[in-house]
């Protein structure tokens, strides 16, 4: 990498970075540029982050240097190679045909649209299918999730043939994070680089996706609360907050500082859509189990729940979205 490319942003533009251990993902200085003077329309990847002045884009890397799908077993690899593989070729398909209006990027929640894990069918999703088909069936619509994706395994299958580059999509949505955390922060999720280090990896997924298509128009989700399965008693898993909570916001308020800055790309998010007040208790909240059953991924309930919840910044970019939303 060039030393021009990797020279000290000044201080009057915000910083992505400075250190892992840094407190803020995006911070805006006193002298940062007022609203005659926008920031960048948006972020790509290192060869066109590097045009952009006033940016420190060195913690960019090159290419991602993780495994294919850090974290996961060998047979778990194959399988997750394989179902990558489908999804690179409906990317290519839809190329060669008449693109795509809508793409969903990100893990089980979103692969549940499909009813399928890694995919293969499962029971699990079975009521789910039914509400992408009454919300967005009537667009030429994607759906690029693999169940268990942290955002480094999302990262890596849009450098490798899942990047909407000629697919021109009005709008995509992003949902991922919260693998990163159980899998590879488990024992850590009170330590400052574990915010910033996920909040980086949707940052980076985010920003590929940005800088292969320079019109679509990219909805980047909240980690979404999730409750603790590893309590013994089933009734206290929904109890909020929880071990996860503290981790959970950190990292959507870095994400949702440096949305702020991009003018294609809209932060949402929909966590409340899956929380209720419980006086009984003592912080006051738990997840909807009837949302959430397995207090981690929704519903089909839960799932239009979170179709309403993006229904008007999905209408912005895509003006003829069915008007779908539950009462």
């Amino acid at each position: 990498m060039s030393s021009e490319r990797m020279r000290k942003a000044p201080s009057s533009y915000p910083i992505l970075f400075r250190t892992a251990s840094d407190s803020a993902l995006l911070r805006r200085s006193k002298d940062a540029p007022a609203a005659g003077n926008p920031s960048p329309s948006y972020l790509g990847p290192q060869e066109l982050l590097a045009q952009t002045p006033g940016y420190n884009f060195s913690h960019v890397p090159d290419i991602v240097k993780a495994p294919a799908a850090p974290g996961k077993s060998k047979a778990e690899n194959k399988i997750w190679l394989r179902t990558h593989d489908k999804l690179v070729s409906e990317v290519a398909k839809a190329r060669k045909g008449q693109g795509l209006e809508l793409i969903f990027y990100g893990d089980s929640i979103f692969e549940a649209w499909m009813a399928t894990e890694m995919g293969e069918e499962t029971d699990r999703f079975k009521d789910v299918p039914a509400v992408y088909t009454r919300n967005y069936g009537r667009l030429r619509g994607g759906v690029f999730a693999i169940s268990g994706d942290t955002s480094q395994n999302l990262l890596w299958r849009l450098k490798n043939g899942e990047a909407p580059e000629g697919l021109a999509p009005q709008a995509v949505v992003i949902l991922i994070g919260t693998n990163d955390l159980s899998k590879s922060f488990g024992n850590k999720l009170d330590k400052p680089e574990t915010a910033n280090t996920v909040a980086q990896g949707i940052v980076d997924a985010a920003t590929t996706v940005l800088a292969s298509d320079r019109e679509t128009q990219v909805v980047v989700l909240a980690v979404l609360p999730r409750g603790d399965k590893a309590v013994e008693a089933p009734s206290l898993r929904y109890i909020l907050p929880n071990k996860w909570s503290g981790a959970i916001e950190s990292v959507n308020a870095k994400v949702q500082n440096w949305a702020q800055w991009q003018k294609r790309a809209t932060y949402l998010d929909c966590g409340a859509e899956f929380i209720e007040s419980d006086d009984k208790l003592e912080g006051g909240k738990r997840l909807k189990k009837d949302l959430m059953p397995d207090a981690l991924h929704p519903n089909g309930v839960g799932m239009q729940a979170l179709a309403d919840c993006i229904h008007d910044s999905l209408q912005l970019a895509i003006p003829n979205l069915p008007v779908t939303k539950s009462a």
